[in-house]
């Protein structure tokens, strides 16, 4: 008699066990301090998970699942009080990310969303302008993003003041410096009636989300 093997619950295991062994490996090396030959007070950049950077006053080889690198920047008693208030609130500057920021902001355009009835009669949306069920609504999605500025307040404090719904990040980077990593989202418009033959726009009305 041949062993018989369920191949999803062996995949799921083995999946969990590398994912396991991975953690139990980035945990050792968490606190692990490592001795830089910078005599200066400095701060290296560290990288997290999805590419975003961003200076720490730390020598741990990982700090908060961010990795460390050898860029550095030496740094004065007031640098390491704004390094810190940025490292506690998780922002990120852009100008340091401008790369990963644009990479980003490519692959993110408007797009028009079309109401459908599904077999259930319930209402869905759908991109697919060819979706059987078409009511013949649509509302445009766009992409915005959300920026932070750091100001001290009347007792000499960090402060952080956000902006939210900005439609280009970039022209407003010299006034909302910084990110955080959820710095993007999608807002809905009004729904608006099409002609299903040709796209064109019949008349336009209020939400009712």
């Amino acid at each position: 008699m041949k062993l018989k093997i369920n191949t999803g619950i062996v995949k799921i295991f083995c999946g969990y066990l590398a994912f396991t062994i991975v953690l139990s490996l980035c945990a050792r090396q968490i606190n692990k301090h490592i001795e830089c030959p910078i005599k200066e007070t400095h701060a290296h950049q560290y990288t997290d998970l999805s590419g975003l950077k961003r200076y720490i006053n730390s020598e741990n080889f990982i700090y908060k699942l961010m990795v460390k690198s050898n860029n550095t920047i030496l740094i004065n008693e007031d640098d390491i009080k704004l390094l810190s208030f940025i490292d506690n609130n998780n922002l990120y500057s852009i100008d340091e990310n401008i790369s990963k920021i644009n990479e980003r902001i490519a692959n993110q355009h408007s797009y028009i969303e079309y109401e459908y009835k599904k077999e259930n009669e319930q209402l869905g949306w759908t991109t697919n302008e060819s979706q059987e069920g078409l009511t013949g609504n649509a509302r445009n999605c766009d992409y915005v993003y959300n920026a932070y500025k750091i100001t001290k307040n009347s007792n000499n404090e960090y402060c952080l003041e956000k902006r939210d719904n900005i439609l280009n990040l970039l022209e407003t980077k010299d006034e909302y410096q910084y990110i955080k990593v959820d710095y993007s989202s999608v807002i809905k418009g009004d729904i608006y009636t099409i002609d299903l033959e040709n796209k064109k726009v019949l008349e336009k009305k209020v939400s009712y989300e």
